[in-house]
């Protein structure tokens, strides 16, 4: 399976660049400001979140994951309890939802991208993404 991993390659192309994500980790969406611009100051239209790390970085490279669909269930259910997305103050229907939520949406964002070459790498801007070239 392809998937979207940090990388701090062509960083500082724009002035409102971040990579604070571990190199290399995976990322997927994460949570959103009510009526933040794209390049807003918040930064969260157009950047990604790290697994492991949970920060944030604006750009991303295309990655071969030898990872299975229950691997990643594994590993998002690690990153929402660390969060405190999961936890035991929530029911186990309301954490399964949230679970179920973010493998979809990681599902989704890797898949739309498996077209692309491995290496390929990507910026956000809100829903759209761009390649950046290196």
């Amino acid at each position: 399976m392809k998937a979207l991993v940090a990388t701090l390659q062509t960083q500082g192309r724009r002035k409102n660049d971040f990579g604070h994500a571990t190199e290399g980790e995976f990322v997927t969406f994460g949570s959103e400001c009510d009526g933040e611009k794209v390049d807003g100051v918040c930064g969260c239209k157009r950047a990604l979140v790290g697994f492991e790390s949970s920060k944030a970085t604006t750009t991303f490279r295309v990655s071969i994951a030898d990872i299975t669909e229950d691997g990643l269930r594994d590993l998002l259910r690690a990153k929402l309890t660390k969060e405190g997305w999961i936890s035991e103050a929530f029911t186990a229907e309301q954490n399964d939802g949230m679970l179920d939520a973010n493998v979809s949406d990681t599902i989704s964002l890797w898949r739309s991208f498996e077209k692309c070459p491995e290496g390929t790498i990507l910026e956000r801007r809100g829903h759209r993404f761009n390649e950046r070239r290196v």
